[in-house]
Order: structure tokens, then C-alpha cells, then sequence
């Protein structure tokens, strides 16, 4: 199971590293408006999650992984890696669980590059 790289614009790269059998990636059909889109306009999405130890330093340091979370607006998230569906645009969520041993679901959704 390879890494997963998240590069939000203007900010430098972060690299997760998944925890055994939390790498969820895949796609489907976005038509971006619950089937008010005319189809010619409808596109494909690029989805997934990955669950991932929080450290006290570094790509997966608290204040990283909360940095990675999209605000109001069109996603603007690049996601990629070994074992993920390529997505560009995305939209990222971010979930803290646990005590003394944190956990980080980090979500998003996106749609499939322009180049493939």
C-alpha cells in the first residue's frame, strides 16, 4: 500500500501514510447538481478516504492534516499516489478521533484530471 500525496494550491505537498486497509479510492459519475446538469456538461469524480496515525511532527502533525481541509468554494486540492484514482479540484474533509492515540479520517472528492 503505497503513500498518499495531497497538494492543496500555493502550499507545499503532504504526504499520508495510510494505515493498514484504510485506503479507500475509486470514482463514478459527478453530475454536479443531483441530475440538474445537462449530461454534455457532467463529468467524472475521483473519491476516496484514507485513515492515518496523527504525530506530533511532521506531514501528519496535527496543524498539517487540519491545514489540508477545503473551505466555502470549488475544491482546490491535488490527490494522488501508488494506490489512488488520481483527483484534481478537490474538496477535503478532516476527522480527529481518539484520545491518547489520535487518528485522522481524511476524505475528499474531486474529479479526474484534465490530461486522462
Amino acid at each position: 500500500m503505497g503513500n498518499v500525496v495531497m497538494e492543496p494550491d500555493g502550499v507545499s505537498a503532504v504526504t499520508l501514510v495510510p494505515l493498514p486497509g484504510s485506503l479507500r479510492s475509486g470514482g463514478g459519475h459527478d453530475d454536479r447538481g443531483g441530475g440538474s446538469v445537462p449530461r454534455a456538461r457532467a463529468g467524472m469524480s475521483r473519491e476516496g478516504r484514507v485513515e492515518c496515525l496523527v504525530a506530533t511532527a511532521g506531514d501528519q502533525a496535527l496543524s498539517s492534516l487540519l491545514g489540508l481541509r477545503s473551505g466555502v468554494g470549488p475544491g482546490a486540492v491535488s490527490v494522488s499516489g501508488d494506490d489512488v484514482e488520481t483527483a484534481a479540484g478537490a474538496l477535503v474533509d478532516v476527522t480527529i478521533r481518539g484520545e491518547a492515540v489520535q487518528t485522522a479520517v481524511v476524505s475528499w472528492k474531486g474529479t479526474v484530471p484534465e490530461e486522462q
